[in-house]
């Protein structure tokens, strides 16, 4: 029989549903039918009208993107994955010093741009690093 795994995100919003199902299905919409038997509502989470998979919604058979018409063989492991999104509005972190830096380090030796700031690239680097050299800033430390 095939294996669907949940993620506990999905899990959270159906109390006493377990992580992972042994279910009888040959297609990922039978699992998917099998499975709202035993998780009341969930295929209503997963599938939109047409029926389709929700486009935040991913399933995976075996490792590879599955569709609602996905053959599953009976020794086939089903990955539900919902879509991850959004970001935090709070203060950055700082980048790991094992990781490499992007972007460029802004020279500032000896050179001062169109208003006399000593340390500050000329003006051919842009307004905005002119800008963020003033204030202290360069690209690489915006950045990293």
């Amino acid at each position: 029989m095939p294996v669907v795994l949940l993620p506990r995100s999905l899990i959270a919003l159906f109390p006493g549903a377990e992580r992972r199902h042994e279910l009888d299905g040959t297609t990922v919409d039978e699992l998917l039918g099998a499975l709202d038997g035993r998780v009341a509502g969930i295929r209503e989470r997963l599938v939109d009208a047409g029926p389709r998979l929700r486009p935040h919604i991913n399933v995976y058979v075996d490792g590879e993107r599955a569709k609602l018409d996905t053959a599953v063989a009976p020794a086939a492991t089903v990955h539900i994955i919902p879509a991850v999104s959004g970001g935090s509005t709070g203060p950055v972190l700082k980048r790991a010093a094992s990781r490499p830096r992007r972007g460029f380090a802004v020279p500032t030796a000896d050179i001062a741009d169109s208003a006399g700031t000593p340390g500050c690239p000329t003006s051919d680097i842009g307004l905005r690093a002119r800008s963020d050299c003033r204030a202290g800033l360069t690209r690489t430390a915006r950045h990293g």
